[in-house]
């Protein structure tokens, strides 16, 4: 378990502890807080009292962390199998980096469509990205999912009647992802094809959809054949379909 560092933290039994004072620690050095988040989220471990009420304690200090200091780590987060309990349980870390994501936490939809507030039904789509051998959900999935609907509190509308619409939420999201993932460095490949799932995560499949976006029938596990109904680019994950 490289991701942490050694002098300062062990794990026993499942839970990660300090060999040393916190007091401080995540503020002066704030990428070792999201190696411990990461360490937690792949291993699915839990985090020492101590620990955790630094980290939610620093996220209120801490405003100039680069993106590109702690991808690896923050991808690590969202693609570990312990992701959406590390995620929920420190948004407002994380937010450091992705404040975006704070709005989210109880923010209604007002939907037939969406019983769940944003944050809680962005965790749920998460969940249902299969883990795979190595323990790690896939990485453009994960991250599509996480960023689908960030742009929705920009737009949203409550009409007369009491209902919510956020027309045009893909497009605000992949800009958000946009402006994320090219502060991190990353290949532009790799960010154009988790920018292709967020922008079209609402399209159903028709002929048009291939031409649009053929690179996205890359990450459907097995073959996306249209006749069989997969309703958007998240293979299996319906959720954001059917009311959550």
């Amino acid at each position: 378990m490289d991701n942490i560092c050694e002098q300062s933290f062990t794990i026993d039994n499942d839970v990660i502890k300090p060999l040393i004072s916190v007091a401080g620690a995540f503020i002066s050095n704030p990428v070792s807080a999201f190696e411990v988040l990461c360490t937690a989220s792949l291993y699915d471990l839990n985090i020492d009292e101590s620990i955790s009420s630094e980290l939610h304690f620093s996220s209120k200090l801490i405003t100039d962390v680069k993106v590109s200091d702690v991808i690896d780590s923050f991808i690590g987060i969202v693609t570990g199998s312990g992701a959406v309990r590390i995620i929920r349980e420190y948004v407002d870390f994380i937010a450091v980096i992705l404040p975006e994501l704070k709005r989210t936490v109880g923010f209604k939809q007002y939907s037939q469509y969406h019983n769940l507030d944003v944050f809680e039904h962005t965790l749920k789509v998460l969940s249902g990205i299969p883990i795979g051998d190595n323990n790690r959900r896939d990485t453009n999935l994960a991250c599509a999912a996480l960023f689908h609907d960030l742009g929705k509190p920009d737009v949203f509308v409550l009409d007369e009647d009491g209902v919510g619409h956020m027309k045009k939420h893909q497009e605000k999201s992949k800009q958000i992802a946009l402006e994320f993932f090219s502060k991190a460095g990353f290949p532009e490949e790799t960010m154009d094809k988790i920018l292709k799932l967020v922008l079209f995560h609402d399209t159903f499949p028709s002929p048009e959809y291939e031409t649009i976006c053929p690179d996205c029938a890359i990450f459907i596990q097995n073959k996306p054949v249209y006749a069989e109904g997969i309703g958007n680019i998240f293979k299996d994950i319906e959720l954001d379909l059917t009311g959550y």
